[in-house]
């Protein structure tokens, strides 16, 4: 496999890469150079800046994809063109028709293509998702992901997070329902096992930045399951490790509820 950004996520995903037996990272490749090179002393493998020029010199299988978002379409294109895999980082594509043409290039291609969907993947959704399934909770009614901060305003200027915020609430990733929403749409179509009908949502900026930090989006599902996401921060109130007041998913059935009280960090 060959590792496109080595960035935060890129370099958690290389550390995952270098301890999953039986894959072998045959090459690193990103844009800035010390990014590169970082990769490349800890992979002890090839770093390239360029992602097309490691795709024809390398033999590989699949890509990996971690990038940032607006270059996740034209990458996985090219990955395509040389018949190669890809494992991609959410959200698939900034644009719903972009995702659509690459799910049809991949299936045309018969190649694997893979959102990294972790939360499928935590212990606690496994267990709501088979509980659910065995109808322990009798018809699923209702899903909610509640999510509040306490974060009173951005990051010193040049600090590490203040560079992660900076690219998350900007054009890239477009704020909150972009970075963090795309995990908990995917859970309520996972544990509902249904597909969305309407969404309803609205957004708000504490913090300046021009795309939400902010958001609350409510959902009608296929068959009739109904979802509530609420995500964002409530201004000066902290209370718990990186204020964090309150994050819990809840599913409610005629004959029960599921609560995961989700703690920080853990």
């Amino acid at each position: 496999i060959g590792l496109i950004g080595c960035g935060a996520a890129g370099m958690s995903h290389l550390k995952a890469m270098l301890d999953t037996p039986g894959l072998k990272v045959a090459a690193v490749c990103d844009r800035h150079r010390p990014f590169v090179d970082r990769a490349t002393e800890l992979a002890a493998a090839p770093g390239y800046l360029d992602a097309e020029v490691m795709m024809k010199r390398e033999k590989l299988d699949a890509v990996a994809v971690i990038a940032t978002a607006h270059a996740h379409y034209p990458l996985a294109r090219l990955a395509a063109k040389h018949d190669l895999h890809v494992l991609i980082e959410k959200p698939l594509t900034l644009r719903a028709a972009e995702g659509q043409r690459l799910v049809e290039l991949f299936a045309r291609r018969r190649l694997l293509l893979a959102v990294t969907y972790t939360y499928r993947y935590i212990e606690e959704t496994r267990r709501m998702h088979d509980l659910i399934r065995k109808g322990r909770i009798g018809r699923l009614v209702e899903l909610r992901h509640i999510s509040w901060g306490g974060f009173p305003a951005p990051y010193p200027a040049g600090t590490d997070q203040r560079v992660k915020w900076d690219a998350m609430f900007g054009p890239g990733i477009r704020g909150i329902l972009f970075d963090c929403g795309v995990h908990t749409f995917d859970l309520f179509r996972w544990l509902s096992g249904e597909e969305y009908v309407k969404f309803l949502g609205m957004g708000a900026r504490h913090m300046g930045y021009a795309f939400p930090d902010s958001g609350a989006v409510l959902c009608e599902m296929t068959g009739g399951v109904r979802c509530l996401y609420d995500h964002g921060p409530l201004p000066y109130f902290l209370d718990g490790q990186d204020g964090i007041s309150l994050s819990m998913m809840a599913a409610a059935g005629e004959r029960g509820s599921l609560v995961w009280k989700i703690v920080a960090g853990k």
